[in-house]
């Protein structure tokens, strides 16, 4: 999202931005979920030879630190209401130890946290908090300089638009012109460009009011098979240019 966070938006005038990021033709999404890094860094173990050391009893080996952790933080779906998933925790990264003959002295696990309630947000950065404390704790009885370090960077805040915004009814309307029957704003559990131009301004000093669609029907996102209907794209293009009609005729 480079290129959202270092647009200039305080050089145009328009006050909406419709972002094209959506998976199907007509879907309109009014709320996006926000994303926060959490890394979690056991380190200062000593080590040691998997062979002449795997029987000491103080040994700590990092990475299975990380294991007794991961077991007990939440995974998956964390919290989901009627619109769908409300709050999810993805292992994405997981890497450590020097060598195969060693005992792990430091290892690193990163997880990528969604949420569209700021709160629950919150309590799962916390329980994951805790968790680590509690096992920083326990191994420090065997290794006193060992450590688990917690490091967050909330990257997105989350975004929704208010259901009577004046975009969305244009952007139905807009559908309804081109046989689209119903079109109805839903949530979608991923953070796109509109979390980052809700919180820009315009020329005039007006926050923006975006909105995101899906112009075309695609396939396989993030896959090697990844694909996108041609014929649904053109569809697409039609109604965007139908968008922008409506707009110039009924926002003025």
């Amino acid at each position: 999202m480079r290129g959202a966070l270092s647009l200039r938006t305080g050089e145009f005038q328009a006050r909406y931005a419709l972002v094209i990021d959506g998976e199907s033709l007509y879907e309109v999404v009014w709320e996006l979920a926000g994303g926060a890094e959490i890394v979690i860094r056991p380190h200062g173990a000593r080590g040691g030879h998997s062979g002449l050391d795997i029987h000491r009893p103080d040994n700590v080996n990092a990475i299975k630190v990380l294991s007794e952790i991961d077991q007990q933080v939440p995974q998956g779906v964390v919290q989901r209401n009627e619109r769908g998933v409300v709050t999810s925790l993805n292992a994405g990264l997981i890497e450590g130890g020097t060598a195969r003959n060693a005992i792990a002295p430091e290892a690193r696990l990163t997880y990528l946290l969604r949420s569209t309630d700021p709160e629950e947000e919150k309590k799962v950065i916390e329980r994951i908090r805790a968790t680590a404390a509690a096992a920083e704790k326990k191994h420090q009885a065997l290794q006193p300089d060992f450590r688990v370090e917690v490091k967050v960077n909330s990257f997105l805040p989350p975004w929704k638009a208010a259901t009577d915004s004046p975009l969305i009814q244009w952007v139905r309307k807009a559908g309804a012109k081109l046989g689209a029957k119903d079109i109805r704003p839903t949530s979608m559990h991923a953070g796109a460009e509109s979390n980052i131009f809700a919180s820009k301004k315009n020329a005039r000093g007006e926050t923006l009011l975006p909105l995101l669609i899906g112009a075309a029907n695609l396939h396989g996102i993030h896959t090697t098979a990844e694909r996108l209907d041609w014929r649904s794209l053109i569809q697409g293009r039609d109604w965007v240019l139908e968008i922008i009609r409506t707009v110039a005729e009924e926002g003025r």
